[in-house]
C-alpha cells in the first residue's frame, strides 16, 4: 500500500502558502492521479478503470449511460473501458432484453475481489491526503463533495 514516506508525496512547505486555491487543487489532482496510476498498474488497472469498477460494485446491472453519467464521461468512453475490463474478466456486458441498442454492465466475482483491493488502495491514499489536516477531515470531505456536485452539474450543462 502507500506509505507516508513515499518520495512522490514530498511537498515544499514554503511554496504552499503562495499558491492560489485553483492551482493548488489542480496540482493535487494531477499528483493524486499520477500516484494512483502507478499504484493501479500494480493491480493490473489503468486510471479510470478503478472508478468504473467502483461505480458498478453494487452487483446490480447498470445501464452504460448511467455509468457514463456517474463518471462524467461519454458512453463511448465507458464502452472502450468496458472492452478492456471484459477481456480481464472483471465485468460483463449484458444486452437489454427490451431494447437491443441499450447495454447493461455488471461486475463479476473476480471484479469484485479486485474492487475490494481498489477500495483498500483508495482508503490508504485517503490517509495520506488527510494526515496534514487540522480538524475533522469529514468537514473538508463534505465541502469538497458539494463542490464536486456543483462542478459536475456545470460540466453536464456544458456538454
Amino acid at each position: 500500500m502507500l506509505e507516508a514516506a513515499d518520495p512522490l508525496l514530498e511537498v515544499e512547505p514554503d511554496r504552499l502558502s503562495q499558491v492560489p486555491l485553483t492551482a493548488l487543487l489542480l496540482s493535487i489532482s494531477k499528483k493524486t492521479r499520477a500516484i494512483m496510476g502507478l499504484k493501479l498498474v500494480e493491480l493490473g488497472l489503468h486510471n479510470g478503470q478503478d472508478e468504473l469498477l467502483l461505480a458498478v460494485r453494487g452487483g446490480q446491472p447498470l445501464h452504460v449511460s448511467l455509468v457514463a453519467k456517474q463518471l462524467n464521461v461519454r458512453p463511448s468512453t465507458v464502452s472502450k473501458m468496458l472492452d478492456r475490463l471484459i477481456k480481464k474478466g472483471l465485468v460483463a456486458r449484458i444486452s437489454d432484453k427490451n431494447d437491443g441498442r441499450r447495454t447493461f454492465v455488471q461486475i463479476t466475482a473476480s471484479g469484485q475481489v479486485l474492487c475490494n483491493e481498489v477500495l483498500a488502495l483508495h482508503q490508504s491514499f485517503e490517509h495520506i491526503l488527510t494526515e496534514k489536516l487540522v480538524g475533522d477531515p469529514a468537514v473538508l470531505t463534505h465541502a469538497l463533495s458539494e463542490t464536486e456536485e456543483l462542478l459536475r452539474n456545470r460540466l453536464q450543462r456544458l456538454r
